[in-house]
C-alpha cells in the first residue's frame, strides 16, 4: 500500500515567520510563544532530531496575526476558513448557533453547485434538473435560516 505524501505545515509556518507578517521578527515571535529562538527555528527548518509540536500552531497564528497556516490546512482538506465569528461574553461560545448553521449551509450550497458543474470554472458543465433541484433546496435552506435569524433580531 502506498503512503500519501502530505504537504508540510511546518514549511508554511517557517515561511510565515520569515515573512514577518505583522513586523515581528522570528526571534520576537519565539519569545512570545515561549520558545527559544534557536530551538524553534531548528524545528521549523526540519533539522535532524527536531520536530515542531502541533500545540504551537495556535500561539504562532495568534502572535503573528496570520491565518495562513489555517488557510493551508483548509485548502488541503478542501475547506475554507471563516473569519472572526462574533463571540458571547462566555469564552469559546458563539453569539448564535444560527450563524454556524448559515455558514454550514452556505458551504453546502457552494459545494453542491461546484459538484453539479463538475468542478468546472465559470460557465462550467450543464446542470441536470435533479442537480438544479438539489442546489435550489440548499439555497432555500440557507435563505430560511437567514430569514429566521433576521426575524429573531426583530423580537
Amino acid at each position: 500500500m502506498s503512503r500519501y505524501s502530505y504537504p508540510s505545515l511546518t514549511s508554511v509556518l517557517h515561511a510565515l515567520l520569515l515573512s514577518r507578517p505583522n513586523g515581528l521578527d522570528a526571534k520576537t515571535v519565539a519569545g512570545l510563544v515561549g520558545r527559544q529562538y534557536q530551538t524553534m527555528m531548528s524545528e521549523l527548518s526540519g533539522q535532524e532530531g527536531h520536530k515542531l509540536g502541533a500545540d504551537l500552531l495556535l500561539p504562532i497564528c495568534t502572535v503573528t496575526g496570520s491565518l495562513e497556516p489555517l488557510h493551508f490546512l483548509a485548502r488541503e482538506l478542501g475547506d475554507v476558513v471563516v473569519y472572526r465569528l462574533p463571540r458571547c461574553a462566555s469564552p469559546g461560545t458563539l453569539l448564535d448557533p444560527k450563524i454556524i448553521e448559515m455558514v454550514h449551509q452556505f458551504g453546502q450550497l457552494l459545494s453542491g453547485l461546484a459538484e453539479a458543474r463538475g468542478g468546472e470554472g465559470e460557465g462550467g458543465a450543464e446542470i441536470t434538473k435533479s442537480e438544479a433541484a438539489k442546489v435550489r433546496r440548499e439555497a432555500y435552506d440557507l435563505l430560511s435560516t437567514i430569514t429566521g435569524l433576521l426575524a429573531s433580531l426583530e423580537k
